[in-house]
């Protein structure tokens, strides 16, 4: 099959995707002293269902001491920098990427559709959060999901990440897109281009519908942002998108060590 027919076949799911997690028809949010908080998710549609029934959600928080040592290879990305825009769909700060970025993980080759933010992290590491987490939202051949996880710290001698920079200077207050005049460096955004020691778990997505079968990296690595730009991504998302970390039920949490 023609390379050309196949990416654009992944960006139409990518579409797709986003149109479902994000959908306009169903209203959701992460305040739960409402009735549309992640308490709530699961009742709010049928669809919706696994939010709250679901027993391989995510995100959760990892133990140390728990999580299973294996050798697992590295996480090889290989992201582009064209084609870029930036969107505030009404729940997050998402950048939408043109076909041809990809990772090559433990369960395969995957090509990146988007990225986007949450404040403050989704997953915790020993209960504890770290300032955003920046979710790589990906898709195989076969219709799955990966999503890479990075944790993104404070930086202590204030300095500013350029690549959150650029995001932050063209990321719409509303809800709306914004074509991106300038690329960004996808890398600066990443610990390192191969990551070697990360957590890899199956479980969800984190927004509804939830669907599970996701499969999960979360770097061990932090990047690192100034505390204003930290602080001026959680204003863009309401100072608060992230879900409840969720139950393990059992799963496995596999930590790599080196493969070599």
């Amino acid at each position: 099959m023609n390379k050309n027919i196949i990416r654009t076949g992944l960006m139409s799911l990518a579409i797709a995707m986003s149109a479902t997690v994000f959908s306009a028809e169903v209203h959701w949010d992460y305040d739960d002293t409402g009735t549309a908080g992640p308490s709530n998710w699961g009742n709010l549609s049928p669809d919706f269902a696994l939010c709250g029934t679901g027993q391989a959600q995510s995100p959760i928080n990892f133990i140390s001491g728990t999580e299973v040592t294996a050798e697992l290879k590295k996480l090889k990305t290989d992201y582009d920098s064209d084609g870029l825009n930036v969107q505030n769909n009404g729940h997050t700060i998402q950048v939408n990427v043109a076909p041809g970025s990809t990772i090559k993980t433990p369960t395969g080759k995957y090509a990146l559709l988007q990225y986007h933010f949450h404040f403050k992290s989704e997953h915790t590491v020993d209960g504890v959060h770290a300032g955003l987490e920046a979710h790589f939202v990906h898709m195989n051949k076969k219709g799955k999901l990966g999503v890479l996880g990075v944790f993104v710290e404070e930086d202590p001698e204030g300095k500013e990440n350029e690549a959150l920079k650029t995001i932050l200077e063209n990321a719409p207050h509303d809800i709306a897109k914004n074509t991106l005049t300038e690329e960004i460096d996808v890398e600066a955004l990443l610990p390192d281009e191969k990551i070697e020691h990360f957590w890899h778990y199956t479980g969800s997505l984190t927004t509804p519908p939830c669907s599970e079968g996701v499969k999960w990296y979360v770097a061990q690595k932090h990047i690192y942002a100034s505390a204003e730009q930290i602080e001026e991504m959680a204003a863009l998302v309401h100072h608060k998108n992230n879900r409840p970390t969720q139950a393990i039920n059992g799963r496995v949490i596999l930590s790599s060590q080196d493969d070599d």
